[in-house]
């Protein structure tokens, strides 16, 4: 019995540029902000398609720590 769904072994391209900021806040807290794009191409499922999974992206990470 198999569990493989149909395109489970399928290739899929995902390419996503970035950039960050990374600000010193104090000399224990570190703030990154950042945004990106992904694009994502050669998906082949009834459900959804490549629009659905590419687009803006939202970043912003909190570091702690002694830098």
């Amino acid at each position: 019995m198999s569990t493989s769904l149909p395109g489970d072994e399928e290739a899929v391209f995902v390419m996503e540029p970035a950039a960050n900021i990374e600000l010193n806040v104090t000399s224990y807290f570190r703030l990154c902000l950042g945004g990106a794009y992904r694009y994502v191409t050669a998906i082949r499922m009834p459900i959804f398609d490549d629009e659905d999974l590419s687009g803006a992206v939202g970043v912003m990470t909190f570091k702690f720590g002694a830098f």
